[in-house]
C-alpha cells in the first residue's frame, strides 16, 4: 500500500507502539481515584503536558488533555460561551471548528479569533492574524502542523490532535491563561466521554517530543516527496485537453500536503479507483468523504467550478521517493480508466 493520506492519519511509528503498550500496562489507573498511585498518575500526566507544550511551541502553556482534536475544540468552546465571548471563524476552518463554536455570537466583548495554522484540505499556511482586535483572543487549529512545522502561531489557544501527530489517538487543547483551568474542569464534569486515557495522553507527549527532535529531517523528506510529485503531476494532461493543477503555489503549502485539481473529474470516483489500486489518498478532509455536496474550501478559495476535482496527497516521513514514483504510473493508469 502506498498511503498518501497522512493528513487524514498518521501512521505511529514503533517506537511510538511500543511506548504506549509498556505506558498502557503501568498507567491504567483512573486518575481521579484518590490512592497515591492515581496521584502519581496525575502528576505524571501535568508533567507531560509541560514537555508537550514546550516540545510543539517552546514556550510554557497550560494543557487540558482530551480524547481527540475534536474535543479540544469542544471544550474551548464550552470555554468561549462561559465567558459570554464572541468568535470570528475563518473561511478556511474545519467544519468540527465551527460546530464547537455554535452558540457563541459573532461580535462583542471577549472576541475570540479562531483559525487554521494548515487548512486540512488545501494545506493551505497562515499565520496570527494581523486585523486582531485590540485586547482580543486567538485559537489556532494546529491539528495538521503541530509537529511538523517549526513555529506556531503565538496563539492564546492552540489545539491539537494525536492522530495527526503519529500518537494512539488523544488531543489537546492548549492554554496560556491559568484561570481558563477552572471551568475546563467544569467541562469536564458535565462531559464524562470526553476523558482520554491516561497512556493516550502520556503517549502524546512522547510522539510530540520524537517529531520535535526529528522535525527538520522529516520536513526535509516530505518536502522532497512533494515536490516530486508537483513537479511530475502538474501539468500532467486529463481526458478532453485539461491539465492537472497544483492548487496552492509551494510556498503558500504545507509540504505534508499537496493538493491538486483535476479539471473533469470527480475525484470522489478517482479516489475509489486509487484505493483498488493500492494507493490511499483523499478527495478532501476525511469528514467530509462521503458528501455529496462541493468542497467548501475549494468554493471559498474561488475553485467553484472545480469543487468535486480537488485531490490530496498528504505525507509523512517513512513515505519514500520510490513511492512517489510509483505513485505516478499508478495515477496516469487511473486517469486512462476513469
Amino acid at each position: 500500500m502506498i498511503y498518501f493520506d497522512q493528513a487524514a492519519a498518521v501512521r505511529p511509528a514503533a517506537a511510538v507502539l511500543d511506548f504506549y503498550r509498556e505506558t498502557a500496562e503501568r498507567a491504567f489507573f483512573n486518575q481521579e481515584a484518590a490512592h497515591a498511585f492515581a496521584y502519581r498518575l496525575r502528576r505524571e500526566l501535568q508533567d507531560a503536558g509541560e514537555r508537550l507544550a514546550l516540545a510543539l511551541t517552546g514556550r510554557k502553556m497550560h494543557v487540558f488533555w482530551g480524547c481527540s482534536g475534536t474535543d479540544g475544540l469542544h471544550a474551548a468552546g464550552y470555554l468561549w460561551r462561559q465567558r459570554n465571548g464572541a468568535v470570528q471563524l475563518s473561511d478556511l476552518i474545519h467544519p468540527a471548528v465551527g460546530a464547537a463554536f455554535a452558540g457563541c455570537g459573532r461580535s462583542g466583548k471577549n472576541l475570540l479569533t479562531v483559525f487554521p495554522h494548515v487548512e486540512s484540505e488545501t494545506g493551505a499556511v497562515s499565520g496570527l492574524p494581523e486585523d486582531l482586535p485590540e485586547g482580543g483572543f486567538s485559537l489556532c487549529d494546529a491539528i495538521q502542523s503541530a509537529g511538523k512545522l517549526a513555529v506556531l502561531p503565538d496563539a492564546d489557544f492552540i489545539v491539537i490532535s494525536g492522530n495527526k501527530l503519529g500518537g494512539m489517538g488523544g488531543g489537546a487543547l492548549l492554554y496560556k491563561e491559568e484561570s481558563c483551568g477552572r471551568i475546563l474542569a467544569q467541562y469536564r464534569g458535565e462531559h464524562f466521554q470526553s476523558r482520554p486515557e491516561p497512556a493516550q495522553c502520556l503517549t502524546l507527549a512522547y510522539a510530540a517530543k520524537l517529531a520535535a527532535e526529528n522535525l527538520q529531517k522529516n520536513e526535509a523528506a516530505v518536502r522532497q516527496i512533494s515536490g516530486f510529485l508537483r513537479e511530475k503531476l502538474a501539468g500532467m494532461p486529463l481526458p478532453g485537453g485539461k491539465r492537472v493543477l497544483a492548487t496552492l503555489p509551494e510556498e503558500k503549502a504545507s509540504p505534508y500536503i499537496l493538493h491538486l485539481l483535476l479539471p473533469g473529474i470527480q475525484t470522489g470516483v478517482l479516489v475509489r479507483m486509487l484505493g483498488e489500486m493500492g494507493v490511499a489518498c483523499s478527495a478532501g478532509s476525511a469528514c467530509a468523504a462521503e458528501t455529496t455536496e462541493p468542497s467548501r474550501i475549494l468554493c471559498a478559495m474561488g475553485h467553484k467550478k472545480d469543487a468535486f476535482s480537488g485531490l490530496r496527497l498528504s505525507f509523512g516521513p517513512e513515505n519514500t521517493l520510490a513511492e512517489a514514483g510509483e505513485f505516478i504510473n499508478i495515477f496516469q493508469q487511473a486517469v486512462r480508466e476513469y
